[in-house]
């Protein structure tokens, strides 16, 4: 699934969590930030460049002192485009928008079908109901936003004055000084547990395949599992480990598939 990383001023974005979260998302990435000009806005798609996770790693080191928002895109609506690589501009309103889930399709209302084969939903979402929103000093707009989408997507926000605001923000992670949209890309993400791997999950979202494990704590940071993505957690003699990058894009196949029947390869 994507990636937002939400960046304060004089924070440091690990290069291992950049490196993991490309790895995992590798559909393009963006960047957003405030200069004295006006928004920056940088896109990077997989061609730009030979290796675009460390093209993203030196860019970042550039900004030690922005505060910014980071995106690595995992495709499910709409093609591999820069068009369809985040952030998006809301019309109107001179700011930006990045997002984390999957809209649904009832949200976005039947002219989405009309565009989705070359528009995501988040850019669809943005130039239709976003058109002409109000900045981050209106929190109350944007809670009905997050009310609109449901508590499982999760918006970051830059406005026209350089205002950083989060969606939903009761299902975003502290890590390290950062905010992240999930934790999948984590590199030493890392679970307790033992018995039958199948034994260790359970169902908290109508909305994707669901998630599994434990509700609780990290060692990497903290915050509810209910309606976020799918999380597995796996034991190798009773010592917990990361996974491997075959079971996470195993992972990534369940959430496209919107089906448990991908998680038999692991077996």
């Amino acid at each position: 699934m994507c990636l937002i990383i939400h960046k304060p001023a004089g924070v440091e974005i690990p290069g291992e969590l950049i490196r993991s979260a490309w790895e995992d998302n590798p559909d393009g990435a963006g960047i957003m930030y405030m200069t004295k000009q006006g928004p920056a806005v940088h896109k990077i798609m997989p061609g730009d460049c030979a290796d675009p996770a460390r093209y993203i790693e030196t860019m970042l080191a550039g900004l030690p002192d922005k505060e910014l928002g980071v995106h690595f895109r995992w495709k499910t609506h709409g093609p591999i485009t820069r068009e369809n690589t985040h952030p998006f501009q809301l019309p109107g309103a001179g700011g930006y928008l990045m997002h984390n889930g999957v809209i649904a399709d009832k949200t976005l209302g039947e002219h989405y079908g009309n565009v989705r084969h070359a528009m995501s939903d988040t850019a669809f979402y943005a130039m239709t109901a976003l058109a002409g929103a109000p900045g981050a000093n209106k929190p109350e707009f944007w809670e009905i936003v997050g009310q609109d989408v449901g508590s499982y997507n999760k918006f970051l926000v830059m406005d026209a004055a350089g205002k950083f605001l989060r969606v939903n923000e009761k299902q975003w992670w502290d890590y390290k000084g950062l905010k992240l949209s999930n934790m999948m890309s984590c590199p030493e993400y890392q679970t307790t547990g033992a018995g039958n791997w199948r034994s260790r999950y359970y169902d908290l979202s109508d909305s994707y395949p669901g998630t599994l494990g434990a509700r609780g704590t990290t060692e990497t940071g903290t915050g509810s599992y209910k309606d976020d993505a799918v999380v597995i957690y796996l034991t190798d003699n009773e010592r917990p480990r990361k996974l491997s990058r075959r079971e996470r894009k195993v992972l990534n196949a369940c959430l496209r598939a919107n089906s448990w029947e991908p998680l038999g390869r692991l077996s």
